[in-house]
């Protein structure tokens, strides 16, 4: 909301009906209060209307003299009245009864509206550097009042431009629902009656735009009651206001106040500071659809007229939407009962919203397990290095699984996939959605996976620039014959001179002929042959290290959902 319009920020409830030292924020432009019958949102509407007045119906003729401050010193608020001729001032006695049984002087009532969008200490004479109003209860004649003004405590000071701090509201009471049937002395002004053209187009978009009307074309009118004073009726050749439906009737009244803001806000000009708009149950008579239209419509609404609207509701359907489409711009907050005492909640989940109205408990939710990232390689040793590389970081452990594509061999590892295989399932993946978020590892001996860089960012190539079989061969090869290496080995009389001695003419560029050996060695080199990859990770730590950070980042790539640009 912009900086130039007054706002509450915040109510901070000591005590008040069945309320307890409570805290509600008010941090976006619109706020929805939800909750079931009996828990005061009507009471919060009241509160958050009472320490504010446009004027005073005893002193109409008084100049406002602020001492907040000085922005409307000269102008006689009260003369400014809505379109249906309300002045701009709701003290909560207007909005709730107080019970002659149990709104009694005894009782206390005491809370704090914390205001924002002025700094009040630029004015050195203001009242307000704390940006606080206090609202504590008088006695009167036997029965309580409510007043406002700066304070600490429970003790409010009294000095002249004090009280009431000069702000325009309006309330919308379920008054507003009365059925046309009872109306009596009914007064429509034909065309647009008092509205100007600008007014009347406004008036006949949003109305058409909140129904999805597409076969007709409304006009405007002003329809004037004894009961409902006035408010804005859609005028067509079919129909008029007389012979509306609740729902249109209702949607007049809502759009006549936000129109009256908009003609404030052309008449004050500079001066104008925004204002406060409550709706008491502002889903009711419309169907799902035109609650969350006219949700849309007052969050633009409050967005280019400084407006903070405040709306209470029973609809879990728009309480889902605003939590979700419309979280941006309205704030949800659930009032729950707790014993005898009521609570509020600013971060309900929509779990939380109906479990309450419906009165039902939600059993926790099943435990899912976390989908993991599918990992391709070329054969059964890559996989047996790979999975003791990862078992080395764990951040990585239970995030993978390595993909079986031909089936499983005796030895239960993935069966072998050739390299070009690996390198044309990679290199199109972008255009296969199955295989955009896995991870393809091919061996340190395949160039393509390092030069040039993959298209693929999702291509980690094992350690090394040989493959697995040349690159232990060349461990052991030059290794001493007392190492301890060959202690740790299994079996009986493995050595040096056997596992080396016995294969002189063995050359690393025998590849063939080294897998060969690899293959009769491995048996003496532990369960997932861990004793010899443990030297091999000794030897080559950075860049089996490089591998996992690039493999992590390949994984949180994939988790959150990779695709190619």
């Amino acid at each position: 909301m912009a900086s130039k319009s007054i706002r509450v920020e915040s109510l901070v409830i000591t005590e008040f009906r069945r309320f307890h030292d409570v805290h509600v924020d008010f941090v976006k432009p619109v706020t929805l209060i939800i909750g079931q019958n009996g828990t005061a949102k009507s009471t919060l509407l009241g509160m958050l209307a009472q320490p504010f007045s446009f004027g005073s119906e005893k002193e109409k003729e008084k100049l406002d003299a602020s001492a907040y401050f000085a922005n409307y010193h000269g102008l006689r608020l009260f003369d400014y009245a809505d379109i249906a001729g309300n002045s701009y001032t709701y003290p909560c006695d207007k909005i709730f009864r107080l019970s002659k049984k149990h709104d009694t002087p005894d009782k206390r009532y005491l809370y704090e509206t914390k205001l924002s969008g002025l700094d009040f200490s630029v004015d050195a004479n203001s009242p307000l550097k704390s940006k606080k109003l206090l609202t504590v209860q008088q006695t009167r004649a036997g029965k309580i009042r409510f007043v406002t003004g700066p304070g600490s405590s429970e003790k409010i000071s009294h000095n002249s431009g004090e009280g009431n701090f000069p702000h325009p509201v309006i309330y919308l009471s379920l008054g507003r629902l009365l059925p046309l049937a009872e109306v009596k002395d009914c007064e429509i002004s034909q065309g647009q009656g008092k509205l100007d053209s600008s007014e009347s187009k406004w008036y006949v978009d949003a109305y058409k735009a909140i129904f999805s009307v597409i076969d007709e074309t409304p006009n405007s009118g002003l329809m004037d009651t004894k009961e409902k004073k006035r408010s804005i009726v859609p005028l067509t050749e079919s129909y008029d206001g007389e012979s509306c439906s609740a729902g249109q009737d209702n949607i007049g009244r809502l759009l006549t106040a936000v129109l009256s803001f908009r003609r404030l806000k052309n008449s004050l000009g500079d001066q104008y500071k925004g204002g406060l708009l409550l709706i008491d149950e502002v889903d009711a008579t419309l169907h799902p659809a035109s609650q969350v239209k006219l949700m849309e419509l007052l969050c633009k609404e409050a967005a280019g007229l400084f407006l903070q609207i405040v709306a209470t509701t029973h609809s879990m359907y728009l309480a889902e939407t605003c939590l979700k489409e419309l979280k941006k711009s309205v704030g949800v907050v659930q009032v729950k009962k707790s014993g005898a005492s009521l609570g509020i909640k600013s971060d309900a989940t929509i779990d939380d919203i109906r479990a309450d109205l419906k009165n039902i408990a939600i059993p926790p939710p099943k435990h899912k397990r976390k989908r993991k990232i599918s990992v391709i390689l070329e054969d059964g040793e890559a996989v047996r290095l790979f999975r003791f590389l990862v078992a080395q970081r764990k951040t990585l452990k239970n995030r993978l699984s390595v993909a079986n594509i031909k089936g499983k061999k005796s030895d239960g590892q993935a069966s072998s996939l050739s390299g070009q295989y690996l390198k044309i399932f990679a290199e199109n993946a972008s255009k296969i959605p199955e295989l955009q978020n896995v991870i393809f590892v091919p061996d340190g001996d395949m160039d393509w996976a390092r030069t040039p860089k993959p298209k693929n960012p999702n291509v980690v190539a094992l350690p090394g620039t040989k493959s697995i079989e040349v690159q232990i061969f060349e461990l052991l090869k030059d290794l001493a014959e007392d190492d301890a290496f060959w202690r740790e080995c299994l079996g009986t009389n493995y050595c040096k001179q056997v596992a080396i001695g016995n294969h002189t003419s063995l050359s690393d560029t025998d590849i063939k002929g080294v897998k060969k050996w690899y293959g009769k060695q491995k048996t003496h080199w532990g369960r997932g042959l861990e004793i010899v990859f443990g030297r091999y990770y000794q030897k080559h730590n950075a860049e089996c290290d490089d591998f996992l950070l690039h493999l992590e980042n390949a994984v949180s790539r994939c988790e959150h959902g990779w695709r190619q640009s």
